[in-house]
């Protein structure tokens, strides 16, 4: 199985970058997992991966400071919905995952790229444990609904994946073995 080349992060994991970086912008070291988002953001530039976020991340990070924000996004695609981005999402809630962790789930499959015309992630970046958990338990589950309902869409959305969900340790781990 090739390596992944395309990363989506969550908000927390945007917002561990951009508040990790403002404390190291004051001269105040980072908390670890503030370091660990970091750490994972820059590991992903340097190997020239494709790295993403949501709007809602975007906007968020833009909310706190415009001039950190802009330098911390620059590099990275900003997804726009994809056409089935809603349906999926709602199919993940019925699965008992919460709105927030649907919609970025969703993302990683029905996001779009426009500017490069792909997409959604292989990878989803979270340091939402909870989410980790969640996702691994009904994997098996949501991959046979997921097959079913991609087999009647029509291209690209019918080449849809489900993406990995990974911790940034854990991602740090796998650019690791690459």
């Amino acid at each position: 199985m090739p390596a992944p080349t395309t990363f989506l992060l969550d908000k927390g994991v945007v917002r561990g970058v951009f508040e990790g970086t403002v404390r190291l912008v004051a001269g105040r070291p980072p908390t670890d997992d503030q370091l660990h988002a970091i750490s994972v953001y820059q590991a992903l530039l340097t190997t020239g991966s494709k790295v993403c976020v949501t709007p809602e991340a975007a906007n968020s990070a833009r909310r706190r400071d415009e001039r950190i924000a802009a330098v911390l996004l620059h590099p990275l695609v900003i997804l726009t919905p994809g056409r089935y981005l809603r349906r999926w999402a709602r199919r993940l809630r019925e699965h008992g995952i919460t709105r927030e962790d649907a919609v970025m789930l969703a993302y990683a499959s029905f996001g779009l790229d426009s500017a490069a015309r792909e997409l959604g992630a292989e990878v989803l970046v979270t340091r939402d444990r909870r989410l980790i958990t969640k996702y691994r338990g009904l994997e098996e589950a949501l991959s046979a609904r997921f097959r079913r309902m991609v087999s009647h869409l029509k291209p690209p959305y019918r080449h849809s994946s489900l993406p990995q969900v990974l911790s940034p340790l854990e991602t740090l781990a796998l650019l690791s073995e690459e």
